[in-house]
């Protein structure tokens, strides 16, 4: 199935889980025969440390780029690569704009909690200020919010998901669990795909990716 070109992570939430997915969704795709890229537009440079050359990732192209001229190397990368994923700071700066800006789909991971909601929603804002702009290369971009680090069954994460829905807010329906599934597979330089392909984890992430796919259907 088609995929969106350019995925991005953003979210000005530290801790919300956006390179654990931006690194999970490429490994997936590999996985499943596409050719996707990753470019680590963080600072610290978690996912090119994470999955390094000559680890369990094998080929996945991995790119830092943490200047503004990342659209251009997004836009280089997809002549070649599909789709190309995109992990962001978290915090608010030039990159992130940037980044934003050459997107086709926004991905906005949110803990279940009124805080980080608030914290996504300006996330949003950018975006819908970014929409309105005559420079986008194609528009309008598309956002979604997804709930991360849930625990299944949780009071709390089904309020979340509710007073989100309530407001209108696009939210997919796959939840990234609470699951030591994901730190035990990075601890080996891995996804849950690579490291427990029968499990929670990797189930959740198939799930999410069918989802993103089924957007660009």
């Amino acid at each position: 199935m088609p995929c969106p070109a350019v995925i991005v992570l953003a979210t000005s939430k530290g801790g919300s889980g956006k390179s654990m997915i931006a690194a999970c969704l490429a490994v997936y795709w590999r996985s499943k025969g596409r050719d996707p890229a990753l470019i680590d537009a963080d600072p610290q440079g978690s996912i090119v440390k994470w999955l390094g050359p000559g680890g369990p990732a094998g080929t996945l192209r991995v790119e830092a780029g943490t200047t503004r001229e990342i659209g251009r190397l997004a836009s280089l990368l997809t002549v070649d690569h599909r789709p190309v994923i995109i992990d962001t700071p978290g915090f608010r700066n030039p990159t992130t704009v940037a980044a934003l800006a050459c997107a086709e789909l926004v991905l906005i991971p949110v803990k279940p909690s009124p805080i980080d909601v608030r914290v996504a929603l300006e996330t949003q804002k950018l975006v819908n200020e970014l929409n309105k702009s005559e420079e986008l290369p194609h528009r309008p971009i598309i956002v979604r919010f997804i709930l991360t680090m849930t625990t299944p069954g949780s009071v709390i994460a089904r309020e979340i998901r509710a007073q989100m829905l309530e407001a209108g807010l696009q939210l997919l329906n796959t939840e990234i669990g609470n699951r030591v599934g994901y730190s035990e597979a990075a601890l080996l330089g891995s996804t849950p795909t690579l490291s427990a392909p029968n499990g929670a984890a990797a189930q959740e992430i198939a799930r999410l990716a069918q989802e993103i796919e089924d957007l660009a259907a």
